[in-house]
C-alpha cells in the first residue's frame, strides 16, 4: 500500500520588489530517516500533522521553515504539486496544496526555526527558476507567474 503524505507549500512574492521570490535552502530532511543532505533550494513547504487543516499547517511551516508570517495570503492556488518519493522513503508519495503569499516590508534577514532549513532569502525569478532543485516546484512557479502573481 502506497501511503500519501499531505502537505502544503507557499510561493511568496514581495509586493515592494517585483519579480523576486522567496526560497528556503533545506539542508536535512525527514522523509528519509531525518538525515543530512546536500544543499538545495526550494519553496517553503511540509508536511501536515495527522488531521492538520491546510491553513493552519501552511502558518507552522512558515514560522518553521522562515522564522517569520508577515506575510499576506492571496490565495489558494488552484494547482498543487504531487510527486513520488524515492524507495526508502516514510511515504510513497506526497500530494502538497499550493498558496500564494505576499511579503510587504522592509528587507530583513529570515531566521528559519529549524535545523532542516539554512537560510532563507529572496531571488530574482528568473535565478529562483534555476537554482530550485525539483522540476515540479520549478512548474508551480511559473505557474504563479503565468498568473501575473510574480511579476
Amino acid at each position: 500500500m502506497v501511503v500519501t503524505r499531505r502537505a502544503v507549500g507557499a510561493i511568496i512574492g514581495w509586493r515592494e520588489h517585483p519579480g523576486n521570490v522567496l526560497l528556503v535552502k533545506k539542508v536535512k530532511t525527514e522523509d528519509i530517516a531525518r538525515a543530512d543532505i546536500n544543499p538545495e533550494w526550494d519553496i517553503p513547504k511540509g508536511g501536515l500533522k495527522d488531521d492538520e487543516r491546510d491553513d493552519k499547517g501552511l502558518w507552522r511551516e512558515l514560522t518553521e521553515e522562515v522564522g517569520s508570517t508577515e506575510f499576506t495570503l492571496v490565495r489558494k492556488l488552484p494547482f498543487g504539486m504531487n510527486f513520488k518519493f524515492p524507495k526508502g522513503a516514510k511515504w510513497g508519495r506526497q500530494e502538497t496544496s499550493l498558496f500564494y503569499l505576499e511579503y510587504s516590508g522592509p528587507s530583513i534577514k529570515f531566521k528559519p526555526k529549524t535545523d532542516e532549513i539554512e537560510e532563507a532569502r529572496w531571488f530574482l525569478l528568473s535565478e529562483a527558476k534555476r537554482i530550485v532543485r525539483y522540476a515540479t516546484t520549478v512548474k508551480a512557479i511559473e505557474k504563479v507567474e503565468r498568473l501575473r502573481l510574480l511579476k
